[in-house]
This record gives structure tokens, C-alpha cells and sequence, in this order.
């Protein structure tokens, strides 16, 4: 999904795009993965996510395959 108004894309689960966004995550942010972390979108070359619990923000630069 893509909203051209703010350029942003939103990766649909179970995806091939969504697993590589939350691989890349888990690679730059190790400590983090037992934690829930949910994936809010991508934009400019940034993949978004947030934990859960906290509602702390977390931003990753996107990779491709």
C-alpha cells in the first residue's frame, strides 16, 4: 500500500518485504528481539517500527533483497 501524499508504504505481513524489514531490525537491534516491536510503515528509505508496551519509536534505513 502506498500513500503518495506522504510517501509512504505500509508492508502487508507475511510479505517477503515485511520479514526482510523486521530481519534488517532485528540485525541493528539485537537487544530487541524478545520484545514486541510492530512495524508501522516505511518512508524516504526509513522503516518505522514501535514496541509495543513502551509506544518507544525505533527507525531503521530499509534494505532491499
Amino acid at each position: 500500500m502506498f500513500d503518495k501524499d506522504f510517501n509512504t508504504v505500509v508492508k502487508m505481513p507475511e510479505t517477503e518485504e515485511f520479514k526482510l524489514a523486521f530481519r534488517n531490525f532485528w540485525k541493528q537491534n539485537p537487544n530487541l528481539k524478545n520484545e514486541p516491536i510492530m512495524y508501522m510503515c516505511t518512508s524516504k528509505g526509513l522503516d518505522f517500527f514501535k514496541h509495543s508496551l513502551t509506544r518507544q519509536s525505533y527507525r531503521v534505513k530499509e534494505v532491499s533483497k
